[in-house]
């Protein structure tokens, strides 16, 4: 029930991978967005793997290359955080609804979380974003960069705090070279965005931006790792207030032991686990009821 296939959007010739339910049309699709330059796939494989599970559970899946990427037409992409035109996934939608569905879902990790929230507020037929791992601040000009932000670097400290306890966790430094420099590029970095940045900074576009998608109507699934400190201490910092527990329509899920990523095979089985039942809740039409995620 996997079908690779092309469709026009934006003026580009972009690549996906269309996944349908054995029992044929689904009225909720799920849109999977690029993690910056990585293909369709996702890290670790994570889009195949969520996929498939969802479409088990009754949804309509679409896993998609934007222009640039994988078999998709146009330039590779640029390797920082706003590298892909939101508006490159209308075609995306435009598909899946032309394959029946009348519910739209956005869910991307990473890059691919923030393209989503940005498409979903360019197009009004998104009902719903999935945001895994979503780095806010978007000050540095190259993804890989090493800056952090002023509450990035707070919650990095609240973590060394809790593990200064723990004598253990400090033997690598103590006994590896690579390790020791390390964590003298780590403690640099910290101590800069502590001393050079103020708390007062302009508020970054993407919060405005994340701001608006969490104040509509629309539902919203956000999940970090417990490891991911930075881009986790970032959205609590600027969007933890919006959400509010007495709104079922929006959910924050912590995945314990998760990185960024969600490589460890038990953080990524609850980061789809978990984002599964919230969907099937939210879109209960959309998905068969006899279903139980592995």
């Amino acid at each position: 029930m996997e079908r690779p296939l092309f469709f026009p959007s934006n003026g580009h010739r972009l690549f996906g991978i269309l996944h349908r339910p054995e029992t044929g049309r689904s009225s909720t699709a799920i849109v999977f967005l690029n993690a910056g330059p990585q293909n369709h796939t996702g890290p670790q494989r994570i889009y195949v793997e969520a996929a498939r599970r969802f479409t088990a559970g009754g949804f309509t899946c679409l896993r998609v290359d934007l222009p640039g990427v994988g078999e998709s037409e146009g330039p590779f992409p640029e390797n920082n955080l706003d590298c892909h035109d939101p508006a490159n996934v209308r075609g995306a939608v435009d598909l899946v609804l032309a394959e029946g569905a009348e519910t739209v879902v956005l869910l991307g990790l990473c890059v691919g979380a923030r393209v989503a929230a940005r498409a979903a507020l360019l197009d009004p037929r998104v009902q719903t974003v999935v945001s895994w791992s979503a780095p806010i601040i978007s000050g540095a000009p190259d993804i890989i960069a090493e800056a952090i932000s002023h509450a990035a670097a707070r919650g990095q400290i609240r973590h060394w705090s809790k593990r200064l306890l723990q004598p253990s966790r400090w033997m690598r430094y103590a006994t590896s070279h690579e390790a020791r420099a390390e964590a003298v590029v780590k403690v640099r970095h910290v101590a800069a965005a502590l001393l050079q940045r103020s708390p007062d900074q302009t508020v970054p576009r993407f919060v405005t931006e994340m701001g608006k998608l969490l104040g509509s109507s629309r539902g919203v699934f956000v999940a970090y790792g417990e490891r991911d400190i930075g881009p986790r201490a970032e959205f609590e910092d600027h969007l933890g207030s919006l959400l509010h527990p007495e709104r079922p329509d929006r959910h924050l899920l912590l995945v314990p032991g998760g990185d960024h990523t969600y490589a460890a095979l038990a953080a990524r089985d609850r980061v789809i686990e978990e984002t599964l039942a919230w969907l099937s809740r939210r879109h209960p039409g959309g998905s068969t009821s006899s279903y139980t995620a592995a």
